[in-house]
C-alpha cells in the first residue's frame, strides 16, 4: 500500500491551536474529571473555538448543472475518516450513480488527521469532483486514529485533528447552517417523521456496514501467521454481522416517485483484505433520487 500524501496547505495558527489544546485534554482520563477541573470553562471555550463556523470551498473547474430540472439525484457515504482517499474519489467518477450526483452528503470525514494523510478532504473532493463543498467540525481528535487507521496513516502527527461532516453539490453553497440532531432519549427516525421526512421510498434496506473484526488493534499486533488466521476466523462472523446505518430523508418531494438503492463492491460488506483495489470503506454508499412536488 502506497503511503498517502497531502495536497491542502494547513492553517498554522488552526494546528497550533489544535495541538495546545490536545496537551491540554491530555491528562484527563474521563469526561467527569475534565468537567470538574477549574480549567475547563476556559478550555471548552477554546474547543467550541475551534469547531466553530461551516467551511465553504468552491472548485476552480465546476462540474456542468443537471439537465433534469424535475429530480435531483442525491448520494450518501460514511467515508471512514477519508483514509482511502484515492479510492473514495476514483469510486465518485467510475460509479455511475456516484458519478451523477447533484448533492452528495459525507459522514467521518478528516480535516489534519495524519490517517487520512493529514489532507482537507473535503476539500480535496471538491477540486477533483469539480463540486461546491461545505464541512463542519465534529469533534477535536486527541489520537492519531483508532483500530487499523495505522495502515494508512503517515509518520507524522496529526495537523488540525478534525473530524466532521461533509455536503458536495454541484450547485453553489450560498450558506450552509448546522442542524443539532436528537439524543437518544428519543429516536432519530420519530423525530424525521414528526417533521415530516419520508426515508422508507429512498431505501432498499439493504445493509450499508460489516462489522469488521479484523481490524481490530489486537489483531493487528499479533505476529503477521497469528494474523492471517485470526483474521480468517473473524471473517464467518463479520458475514453474519451486516447492518443498516445509513440513510436518506427527503421532506417537500413526490415521495411515490423516490427510489434508491444501495452501491455494494466498495465497502466492508464484500471486502476479503484491506488491500483489495476497491476497498474504499467499511460503509456501502448510498443513493436516491428524489422528485419535485
Amino acid at each position: 500500500m502506497s503511503s498517502p500524501t497531502t495536497t491542502q496547505a494547513s492553517d498554522p495558527a488552526r494546528v497550533a491551536e489544535a495541538h495546545a489544546l490536545r496537551r491540554a485534554l491530555e491528562p484527563f482520563s474521563t469526561l467527569r474529571a475534565l468537567h470538574a477541573h477549574p480549567g475547563w470553562p476556559a478550555l471548552a471555550a477554546r474547543v467550541a473555538a475551534l469547531l466553530d463556523g461551516v467551511r465553504l470551498y468552491a472548485p476552480p473547474s465546476p462540474r456542468p448543472s443537471t439537465t433534469e430540472p424535475g429530480r435531483v439525484r442525491v448520494a450518501q457515504w460514511t467515508i471512514e475518516h477519508g483514509n482511502r482517499f484515492e479510492a473514495i474519489a476514483r469510486a465518485f467518477r467510475s460509479q455511475a450513480a456516484l458519478a451523477a450526483a447533484d448533492l452528495v452528503t459525507l459522514n467521518e470525514v478528516d480535516l489534519g488527521m495524519a490517517r487520512s494523510g493529514n489532507r482537507d478532504v473535503a476539500a480535496e473532493l471538491c477540486v477533483r469532483l469539480g463540486m461546491h463543498a461545505a464541512w463542519a467540525a465534529m469533534f477535536l481528535e486527541s489520537t492519531r486514529g483508532r483500530d487499523d487507521d495505522s495502515l494508512t496513516a503517515l509518520a507524522s502527527d496529526n495537523a488540525e485533528s478534525l473530524f466532521g461532516l461533509a455536503l458536495l453539490s454541484r450547485w453553489p453553497i450560498a450558506a450552509a447552517r448546522l442542524v443539532t440532531l436528537p439524543g437518544p432519549e428519543r429516536t432519530l427516525f420519530d423525530e424525521l417523521r414528526a417533521a415530516g421526512f419520508a426515508w422508507e421510498p429512498y431505501a432498499d434496506f439493504a445493509p450499508t456496514l460489516s462489522v469488521r473484526f479484523s481490524r481490530l488493534g489486537e489483531v493487528h499486533a499479533l505476529p503477521r501467521p497469528l494474523r492471517a488466521l485470526a483474521s480468517r476466523g473473524l471473517r464467518w462472523a463479520e458475514r453474519r454481522g451486516q447492518l443498516r446505518l445509513d440513510w436518506i430523508a427527503a421532506r417537500g418531494f413526490r415521495h411515490a416517485a423516490g427510489r434508491g438503492r444501495t452501491i455494494q463492491g466498495l465497502g466492508g460488506l464484500v471486502h476479503e483484505s484491506l488491500d483489495e483495489a476497491t476497498y474504499a470503506s467499511d460503509h456501502a454508499p448510498i443513493v436516491a433520487e428524489l422528485g419535485f412536488e
